[in-house]
């Protein structure tokens, strides 16, 4: 067991670079030294306003106010628990958490132990057994697999037996409670017990980005199997819309790439992989969700789709082109020189797959061809057709000129005005009561606090001129307790180094610390500032925090006259009346 210099969390946030992990999830660009923006990926915005602090570690987005540490970010993203959230980057900076810190223990740690395990058990099945012979020749002869790919992907088998898993699972300490959890096994609905949920079929492990083990497909060996496939269904941790088959492999090739390759089932992807081209994920034969989108958005802006243009192909492409431009992503579509997939089609000649690929459309050019090549122009019927197929998939392009583009291209071969299909890809109007979810907001108070903080830092000198203008009451919590430390700060023989005040503020109060590095983050614009742009901003900045501060203070002096004027109390109405007379000249002056 390792020891550990300080704590396993502390450990494990030292041996990582906060930009690092949070540029494996959204791209970022520099914002003045050791600083990073990007759009936030927590909520919707067009402006970038998430901003990351290499030398302070942490991150904060302005708009939505969330805000933390590399493990509350994958927290966040991965929607995991603490001690998983810190399992994963411990796996990632390759540290050996203690297995006995309590807090470590979870249901889902247990869940992915079990799965892992299974998927040694199906892999050492399918090398070595006996029973399994049936399905090394269906590998390597059928599926044309080699030693090197089976292994790559850790290819196993079930053997056919009810609980041939389970026995050798509980073995290892896995109970019956998280066989069942993890889909592995099914409790049975006479009597005490589980048995094996996978039989005899040749089974394809399925792993997240991170290459944990969190599900399986299994392929029936019995071709009378009346379901070819059967997939682990919903657990703790798999969840079949949010997971794409074989991303932890293809995922560096995509970010080289600049663009994801989708393909519907394991074989594809598998086989692909095998013939070298390995920016390659399979979809798992259903449409594009919008978890699989997001998923993809971290590693590249392109994705192409290989699916079968079968009916159920087209229609479930047709979802996942919705879903991919919603977020912004270029779409295009791989034709098949020949084979009804992929994995068919690289099995006859490997070079036709390299083709397809360098040769993938841009998806409207693939449905305006396919469209409009098989029809007459000048019959009416057939530019109807034509206009019933593409203008639903037009309606769904968010990118405005894109848009306006294709529907310009098919109004001139239908000869009709293009307002006329504008028109017709409008909207309709939302229903009376429905409500879009509001996105969170930081308020401009708040906003302001933080930017005139962090201007002090960039510009001490300025706190005498931000003093003159705003009061520490005009503040509210934690921006309060900074100013006036700021303020202490100066004096009229002495401008601070404002380097010091992280250490001098952390002693008396961590989380104010956490709260100056947030307001450092808030200037990154003003990094390369001279002083009198500096100046400008602090003062600017002040006046208007002291002039929300006054208003304020004037709302609630009117309330207040109303009342004392209703209860006939002239003394309080007078002296409510200058105050109010006070800070309508201090409001004017600014």
């Amino acid at each position: 067991m390792p020891s550990f210099s300080h704590s396993p969390v502390e450990e494990v946030k030292s041996r990582l670079d906060i930009a690092e992990v949070i540029g494996e999830y959204i791209p970022l660009k520099p914002s003045g030294p050791e600083r990073l923006r990007a759009r936030c990926p927590f909520h919707n915005e067009k402006t970038p306003s998430f901003m990351v602090s290499r030398d302070r570690q942490i991150f904060h987005c302005f708009g939505c106010g969330e805000g933390g540490d590399v493990i509350s970010f994958v927290q966040k993203m991965e929607g995991l628990e603490f001690p998983d959230a810190l399992r994963l980057l411990a796996k990632k900076a390759n540290i050996e958490l203690p297995s006995f810190d309590p807090k470590l223990n979870s249901e889902r740690a247990a869940v992915l132990e079990a799965l892992k395990l299974a998927a040694s058990f199906y892999h050492e099945v399918l090398l070595r057994a006996t029973t399994a012979e049936q399905a090394r020749r269906y590998v390597s002869k059928a599926r044309r697999l080699n030693e090197n790919t089976v292994e790559q992907f850790q290819l196993g088998f079930a053997p056919d037996a009810w609980d041939s898993l389970t026995v050798a699972l509980k073995k290892r300490g896995v109970t019956e409670a998280h066989l069942v959890s993890a889909g592995l096994a099914v409790r049975r609905e006479k009597g005490e017990g589980v048995y094996d949920r996978f039989r005899n079929r040749l089974m394809f492990p399925i792993r997240d980005a991170h290459g944990s083990v969190v599900g399986f497909g299994g392929r029936a060996m019995d071709e009378k199997e009346p379901a070819k496939y059967i997939n682990t269904p919903q657990t703790l941790v798999y969840n079949k819309s949010t997971i794409l088959f074989g991303l932890d492999t293809a995922k560096h090739e995509i970010r080289k790439q600049k663009v994801a390759v989708i393909v519907e089932g394991y074989m594809d992807c598998i086989s692909s992989h095998q013939a070298g081209v390995t920016n390659v994920v399979a979809s798992s034969g259903t449409a594009l969700t919008d978890g699989q989108v997001l998923l993809l958005k971290r590693y590249a802006p392109t994705v192409a789709l290989a699916f079968d243009m079968d009916p159920a192909g087209e229609t479930a492409a047709k979802r996942g082109i919705a879903v991919a431009w919603k977020e912004g992503l270029d779409v295009k579509v791989i034709s098949l020189p020949f084979g009804k997939d992929p994995d068919e089609c690289i099995k006859q000649d490997p070079e036709g797959w390299f083709n397809a690929i360098g040769k993938a459309q841009p998806i409207l050019d693939f449905y305006f061809s396919r469209t409009l090549d098989s029809r007459d122009r000048t019959n009416v019927q057939h530019k109807k057709e034509a206009a019933k197929i593409l203008l639903p998939i037009l309606a769904t392009v968010a990118d405005a000129i894109e848009q306006t583009h294709y529907v310009q291209k098919l109004a001139r071969w239908l000869n009709v005005d293009e307002h006329i299909l504008h028109q017709k890809l409008q909207p309709p109007k939302r229903k009376a009561g429905a409500e879009e979810k509001p996105v969170p907001v930081v308020d401009r108070k708040e906003r302001l606090s933080q930017r005139l903080i962090g201007v002090l830092q960039l510009e001490p000198s300025a706190i005498p001129q931000a003093q003159q203008l705003l009061p520490p009451e005009a503040l509210n919590g934690q921006w309060q307790d900074l100013y006036k430390f700021v303020l202490l700060q100066y004096s009229s023989d002495h401008t601070p180094q404002a380097a010091d005040w992280p250490q001098a503020i952390a002693q008396r109060d961590p989380s104010l610390a956490d709260a100056l590095a947030i307001a450092s983050l808030a200037v990154s614009d003003l990094t390369d500032a001279t002083p009198v742009e500096r100046h400008r901003e602090a003062h600017t900045v002040a006046q208007e925090l002291a002039r929300l501060w006054l208003g304020q203070q004037l709302r609630q002096l009117t309330v207040a006259l109303t009342q004392a004027e209703l209860s006939k109390d002239a003394a309080m109405v007078k002296e409510l009346s200058n105050r109010f007379t006070t800070l309508t000249e201090q409001l004017r002056q600014l």
